[in-house]
């Protein structure tokens, strides 16, 4: 199929049909070279914790070039405009996933007049039980089951209680009790968030 993509610039379905890929820019993931780098070896994610690292980086790309053309035929690799290897994510990074996995959750409570906010260490919870549970060396999809296991999933439960009823803001925050971590909802009344609200419901 890639064959015909790369001579001909198009393809043709099972009903016959050709489909033009002449401006189609066809971009390709995989996990080759991943396994390694999981488990710390030369090529370890372990050893570009400092995303400034550039020789790091440098020896890890070389390496998973190598890892590439032992997996997949030269005839493959030749066809391919540019081979594009991304760094390991840093925590900060990760921060920004978790709230983007949030986003609908932020949206939803702001349409019943409430706001969530997650404490720094609340984010490092989720961050670390994804690394634990599932592993981030692949990518960030484990914390969207972290963000469902920990955050959605138990507020759920207690909006639907009614433990917030007549509070407009949500915290979570991170406690430690009888030496196991867990994440804490606190509600509260902020004024603040009552008058963004009111401003908000005005302008619609």
């Amino acid at each position: 199929v890639l064959a015909n993509l790369s001579a001909n610039r198009q393809a043709t379905d099972s009903f016959g049909r050709t489909i033009d890929f002449k401006n189609v820019v066809l971009i390709m993931t995989t996990n080759a070279g991943a396994s390694k780098m999981a488990h710390g070896g030369s090529m370890g994610l372990h050893t570009l914790r400092d995303a400034d690292d550039t020789r790091s980086y440098e020896e890890m790309k070389t390496n998973l070039m190598h890892e590439l053309q032992r997996q997949f035929k030269p005839e493959f690799l030749g066809r391919l405009d540019e081979v594009v290897v991304f760094r390991k994510l840093t925590r900060d990074e990760l921060k920004l996933i978790v709230d983007i996995e949030l986003e609908k959750v932020y949206d939803r409570l702001k349409e019943r007049g409430k706001r969530l906010v997650l404490s720094d260490e609340a984010r490092g919870f989720i961050i670390d039980k994804g690394e634990v549970d599932d592993g981030l060396d692949y990518g960030a999809r484990p914390l969207r089951r972290s963000v469902e296991r920990f955050i959605e999933d138990p507020l759920s439960e207690e909006l639907l209680r009614g433990t917030f009823d007549g509070q407009n803001l949500i915290r979570v925050d991170l406690v430690e009790v009888a030496d196991q971590k867990q994440l804490t909802f606190n509600g509260s009344e902020d004024d603040s968030a009552s008058e963004e609200n009111a401003a908000a419901a005005a302008s619609a």
